[in-house]
């Protein structure tokens, strides 16, 4: 933990590949903001808006393990 204040905690969290976050990014929405890198946070809305707006093709698919 990096800061905790009256209205939320900052984390640095480290990650070897994009696909290690952005499960744990989508988990905590609407409780998150990305605060950089700037690339993850463009990443995670074009993810979502891609989503919402019905272009699946554009959604990158994350195979489950289980």
């Amino acid at each position: 933990m990096i800061r905790e204040e009256n209205d939320g905690v900052t984390l640095l969290c480290k990650a070897a590949h994009e696909n290690q976050i952005i499960p744990l990014i989508l988990f905590w929405l609407p409780n998150i903001e990305i605060l950089e890198p700037e690339w993850l946070k463009k990443t995670v809305i074009n993810l979502l808006h891609n989503y919402i707006t019905g272009d699946r093709d554009s959604v990158p698919v994350q195979e489950c393990d289980a």
